[in-house]
C-alpha cells in the first residue's frame, strides 16, 4: 500500500507538479458538491466578485454531477464564449479547489450530511451491470485505442459483446443468486462476529472487522466523493461472503498441537 501510495505521488508530481493522489479529483468532488447544493450556494453568494469560471453557468446550477463532469455542453468542457475546452477538468481543477475550500467554509453541516446521504445510499447500490449497454464509451475506439494502438484492436473492441449490447443478456443468467447471496453474507458475517467475539478468536475476529470496515468505507468514500453508483461498491461487495466463510470455516489444529493435546488428555485420564 505505501509503494503504491509513492508511486501514485511520484507520477502526478511529474506528469502535473504537483505532488498529490488525484491532480484533478477536485473537479469530481464539486460535482458532487454543486449536485447536492453547497457549492452551488457558494458559487451564488461570492459570483461574479469571486472571478470563477462557473460564475458564468450559475443559471444551470446544481445540475446532475454526470452530465456536469462528462457532457460536452457541461460548464466543466465549455468556456463562456460556448466554445468546447478540450482539458476542461484539467483546467477547472485549480478554480475547484478554491470553490470547494470556500464550500467547506460556509456550509460544513450541509457538505457532512450530503456526505454522509450519500456514503450511505452507496451501501446498498451493489447491482452489477450498470456499464454492461456500452452507451459511456461514445468514442473510445477512435479517439483513445486508434490513435495508439493497430487497427485490428479498434476492430476487435467494437466486435466485443459490451460494444454491441449484448454483454448484459449475456451475463444475465449468472446474476441471479447475487442479491440472495449478499443477503444470507450479511446476515452471517454478524452472526460470525458473535461467535468468534465469544469463542475469543481474535485472529479471526479482526480480519472480519477488517473486511466490513472495508466495505462500509469503500461505500463512504465512494458516495461522498464521487456519487452512489452500483459499480462502485459491486467491485468490494463480494467481500461479504469471504467474510462469512472466514467466519464460520472449521478452523484446522495443528498436528503437533493436536498430538500434545492427545497426550496430555491421556495423562490426565490415567491421573484420574
Amino acid at each position: 500500500v505505501a509503494a503504491a501510495v509513492a508511486f501514485l505521488l511520484g507520477a502526478n508530481w511529474v506528469a502535473f507538479g504537483r505532488i498529490t493522489l488525484s491532480a484533478h479529483g477536485s473537479v469530481f468532488l464539486l460535482a458532487r458538491l454543486q449536485d447536492d447544493g453547497p457549492a452551488t450556494w457558494t458559487l451564488r453568494a461570492r459570483c461574479p466578485d469571486a472571478g470563477w469560471h462557473l460564475c458564468g453557468f450559475l443559471d444551470r446550477l446544481p445540475m446532475d454531477s454526470d452530465l456536469f463532469l462528462w457532457t460536452p455542453e457541461s460548464p466543466v468542457n465549455r468556456d463562456a464564449a460556448g466554445n468546447h475546452r478540450e482539458t476542461g477538468s484539467e483546467l477547472l481543477a485549480p478554480e475547484a479547489r478554491e470553490i470547494i475550500a470556500a464550500t467547506l467554509r460556509d456550509w460544513p453541516l450541509a457538505v457532512f450530511t450530503g456526505a454522509l446521504r450519500n456514503g450511505l445510499a452507496q451501501q446498498f447500490k451493489v447491482e452489477v451491470g450498470d456499464t454492461f449497454d456500452g452507451t459511456d464509451l461514445g468514442a473510445f475506439p477512435t479517439r483513445f485505442i486508434g490513435p495508439a494502438f493497430p487497427e485490428a484492436e479498434v476492430t476487435a473492441f467494437q466486435a466485443g459483446a459490451q460494444w454491441r449490447g449484448l454483454l448484459a443478456a449475456r451475463a444475465a443468467p449468472f446474476l441471479w443468486p447475487h442479491l440472495p447471496v449478499l443477503v444470507a453474507a450479511a446476515a452471517l458475517c454478524l452472526a460470525g462476529w458473535w461467535r468468534l467475539a465469544k469463542s475469543g478468536d481474535t485472529q479471526r475476529l479482526s480480519l472480519l472487522l477488517c473486511l466490513l470496515v472495508g466495505v462500509s468505507g469503500n461505500a463512504l468514500a465512494a458516495g461522498a466523493l464521487s456519487r452512489p453508483h452500483h459499480r462502485y461498491e459491486a467491485r468490494i461487495i463480494w467481500l461479504l461472503p469471504l467474510g462469512a466463510a472466514i467466519a464460520f470455516w472449521p478452523r484446522r489444529v495443528p498436528a503437533g498441537r493436536a498430538a500434545a493435546g492427545q497426550v496430555m488428555g491421556a495423562q490426565l485420564t490415567k491421573r484420574g
